[in-house]
């Protein structure tokens, strides 16, 4: 059955999809805004197959990004994180990080968000919160946010284009298996990545305070 609907999906006309365009790039910003990393390589797969376009494709991703920074980092400057874990007992886990974070905002803020935009969700919500916890302008939140989007979406939709270039080229039968085991590798190499930046980070952080110390 899902075979068979791939297939019907892969073989219509281009020009049948055009609520595609109206209503995709609207859906795929919020789904990015949900999880980014998978979304926004899948959006490039759409690029190269033809049903989206790749630039508007990065748009939606890096705007879809960016309500999601802004978010996360409303949600500390407005509510405080103690006032957040009545509503959110899952951010409990990130309270280590988020008090040392919210202490070293004042001095490291734009290094720490820097490089929190890269660990693929790891570090980036305790970092934002953070940030809104200690009153970071957000004048100076926007610039590293859009300068690190532009870079980071931008890999994404390249290697996205690029896997789903290399799809639609072979035959029907070997493009089942490769879209599965696209799908596959991006979820281990995104859990690898997510393990590596975890374990530092958290230490980057920490080592932070001291020099400042």
């Amino acid at each position: 059955m899902l075979a068979h609907l791939f297939n019907m999906v892969a073989q219509a006309p281009i020009e049948n999809l055009d609520w595609l365009g109206n209503l995709g790039y609207v859906a795929l910003a919020v789904l990015v805004a949900l999880e980014g990393p998978i979304v926004t390589l899948f959006g490039g797969m759409a690029a190269a197959a033809g049903y989206m376009r790749w630039e508007f494709v990065f748009l939606a991703a890096a705007i879809g990004n960016f309500i999601a920074d802004m978010g996360w980092y409303g949600l500390g400057y407005l509510g405080g994180f103690d006032r957040l874990l009545k509503y959110m007992p899952r951010l409990q886990r990130y309270e280590p990080q988020i008090r040392v974070l919210e202490y070293e905002m004042h001095n490291h803020a734009l290094k720490l968000l820097l490089v929190s935009k890269f660990t693929m969700g790891v570090a980036i919500i305790p970092t934002l919160i953070a940030a809104g916890m200690a009153r970071v302008s957000w004048r100076r939140l926007i610039p590293v946010s859009l300068a690190a989007e532009t870079v980071w979406t931008g890999v994404l939709v390249i290697a996205g284009y690029n896997l789903g270039d290399y799809i639609t080229q072979l035959e029907q039968g070997l493009q089942y298996l490769a879209l599965v085991g696209a799908v596959i590798f991006t979820l281990v190499a995104i859990w690898l990545y997510k393990r590596v930046t975890s374990s530092f980070f958290p230490k980057s952080a920490e080592s932070t305070a001291v020099s400042a110390d």
